[in-house]
């Protein structure tokens, strides 16, 4: 799998899958709006905060999958072109942005939807059942209360519903994509 990604690793379906990957290890692991005092702030979105434990933690995220994909193949030079420090704080306000969006629309999140959500995570199942007691080792070996981990859940899904929306919203047909494609490359060609 790993060999058909690195030979692939250019295309748009592949930094799709990773822009997905990435976006649900920072909604797990950082919450929006985390305020408390003596935090440095890197950014403001609105009237939420991020702060630098919170940027570490999606830059930490990002270059584990890097590391993982590329193994011994990735440079200084190969991070700084990929981008990763702006991706990891891009990442973070979009997910503020799109939460807000959520928010705004009056979205909610069910039980329902809720317990749908964290029994089909495979790291809480045994036997392809979801296990109450696998949940709750897992969620302390992360240093996670279930109540973090499923407001982490709900935030998650609100912003899935928005992201949702907004992609509803969006139709562009193959000859528009392919006319952005070329003059993009066009740009690229010249700079060069």
């Amino acid at each position: 799998m790993l060999d058909v990604m690195r030979k692939h690793a250019q295309s748009w379906a592949i930094k799709g899958l990773f822009a997905i990957i990435i976006v649900v290890f920072i909604l797990f692991w950082t919450a929006p709006g985390e305020k408390g005092t003596g935090l440095q702030v890197v950014a403001t979105v609105d009237d939420a905060t991020i702060t630098l434990s919170e940027y570490q933690k999606s830059l930490d995220n990002i270059m584990s999958i890097y590391r993982s994909i590329y193994k011994e193949g990735l440079s200084e030079e190969a991070l700084k072109e990929f981008k990763i420090k702006e991706k990891a704080l891009d990442n973070l306000i979009d997910a503020r942005l799109l939460f807000k969006e959520a928010a705004t629309a009056g979205f909610k999140v069910s039980d329902a939807e809720l317990v749908d959500s964290i029994s089909g995570y495979p790291a809480f199942q045994k036997d392809n059942a979801f296990n109450k007691e696998l949940y709750l080792s897992v969620l302390k070996a992360n240093r996670l209360t279930p109540e973090e981990f499923e407001d982490g859940q709900k935030r998650s899904i609100l912003i899935g519903k928005a992201g949702g929306l907004i992609k509803e919203g969006v139709k562009i047909s193959d000859e528009e994509a392919w006319d952005t494609y070329a003059r993009e490359k066009e740009k690229v060609n010249l700079v060069y």
